[in-house]
């Protein structure tokens, strides 16, 4: 049997079984971008450029900073950024960056293999940009992009990959993820 097929395998049966869990992986992110493509140790990191400046996830506030989690609706994985922008009073304010992909694209998943972001259930993936302050920018028909899966382990809970995409805010202001990467565990 390909690898590629028992690892679908594996990962559809893992996703049944993990359905339920919660967020609470406690691994922290890098202070500074790595180069190259991503690790495939479950090391907890996101990384990309936004707007043309590097963007970490690095939230420091007892929570994860970089992790993915398996709802209903599929496989996300998530970024959070966190003390980037000026404190107001004692709330600390954190960017958020989530990618993930559907449920019914998780069951012919291929590794290496590579997802379209937009609108579910066009395409097979969407991603979102939350900014810290109030406005959340999201994939949507006219706007996308692509995740790829390099790495997939789901005896360790390990997923890594790349991923591009451009989002809209009300309004129709922009933002361009570029040369994002993740290494993060699941639940």
């Amino acid at each position: 049997m390909h690898t590629s097929t028992i690892a679908a395998a594996a990962f559809l049966v893992a996703v049944s079984v993990i359905g339920g869990c919660k967020e609470d992986n406690k691994v922290v992110g890098p202070s500074a971008p790595p180069a190259g493509p991503p690790s495939s140790t479950g090391a907890g990191t996101m990384i990309a450029t936004l707007d043309g400046l590097p963007w970490v996830a690095d939230y420091a506030g007892g929570s994860p900073s970089a992790f993915a989690y398996v709802s209903g609706n599929g496989l996300h994985i998530r970024g959070v950024a966190g003390n980037v922008l000026e404190k107001t009073a004692d709330t600390s304010v954190s960017q958020v960056m989530d990618i993930w992909i559907d449920q019914e694209a998780l069951k012919n998943v291929q590794i290496p293999g590579t997802y379209s972001l937009g609108k579910v259930p066009l395409q097979q993936g969407a991603a979102d940009y939350f900014d810290g302050l109030a406005t959340n920018f999201e994939t949507d028909l006219e706007h996308g992009g692509s995740m790829t899966l390099t790495y997939l382990d789901t005896l360790k809970r390990v997923v890594s990959g790349t991923f591009t995409f451009e989002a809209v805010g009300v309004g129709g202001q922009m933002h361009y993820v570029t040369s994002g990467t993740f290494d993060v565990k699941w639940n």
